[in-house]
């Protein structure tokens, strides 16, 4: 087969594909619409037969989503949510959407946005997790973690990151695996990112650490830290 050149140009191709590439947008735009409404339609039917705490997982992520969306947050949607937080059943994609996909939804979610908070301060691990999910979707960057060693064998791990040409930075968390420091320190920054505050009892815990320890070691440990923090404002 003879070889023949292309009579377009690449700029005159995506040109003539414009059209086209609109066109096919349009059609999956409406098929998921198209679907999307199949879907809440189903879970309009389930909620009239069956109360939320009988639904699954991904169901009662589609009821959270659609609240959300309409900002309408029932007092029956608002008991169930808390309920699964008590009991370590809310996803994490759950927690995603309720801090931080709809951040201008008014007043009446906050409650639950702090809510979600206590359970991430008990259950920390999911916080890294959130964080990473956080990254994905909202194009944060990268997370950056410092990690330290600290007095008694234990870590201390704060993190970094940038958020709409702001930058946001945890404080210094101690516990005594690397992995449980960096998971606190993840709690802190996504409370900044939120705009949530944090419980006292949170860090009440780790004052119980370092309580362990001789007034002369966190003396030495609070000198280092403003030293480091020093440096690292005036690197001259």
């Amino acid at each position: 087969m003879k070889y023949e050149p292309s009579p377009y140009t690449t700029p005159e191709l995506e040109v003539l594909a414009g059209p086209l590439n609109t066109e096919e947008a349009i059609i999956k735009a409406a098929k998921r619409g198209y679907f999307r409404g199949e879907h809440d339609e189903y879970l309009q039917q389930r909620l009239a037969e069956d109360p939320l705490e009988s639904l699954d997982s991904q169901s009662f992520h589609s009821v959270i989503r659609k609240a959300l969306e309409e900002q309408r947050l029932t007092p029956e949607l608002g008991q169930e949510i808390r309920r699964r937080l008590e009991q370590s059943q809310l996803q994490v994609n759950d927690l995603y959407d309720l801090l931080f996909r709809f951040p201008a939804n008014d007043g009446v979610w906050q409650p639950l946005k702090q809510a979600s908070f206590g359970f991430l301060e008990k259950k920390p691990s999911s916080a890294a997790m959130l964080l990473n999910m956080g990254t994905q979707r909202r194009k944060w960057g990268t997370p950056q973690y410092h990690v330290r060693s600290s007095f008694g064998g234990q870590y201390q791990a704060n993190v970094s990151l940038s958020s709409a040409d702001q930058e946001y930075t945890s404080r210094y968390h101690t516990a005594w695996k690397k992995g449980q420091a960096m998971q606190r320190a993840s709690v802190d920054i996504l409370a900044q990112l939120a705009g949530i505050p944090l419980s006292p009892a949170f860090f009440e815990e780790e004052l119980s650490f370092r309580s362990l320890f001789p007034p002369s070691d966190l003396l030495d440990e609070i000198n280092e830290q403003q030293e480091e923090e020093k440096t690292a404002k005036d690197p001259q």
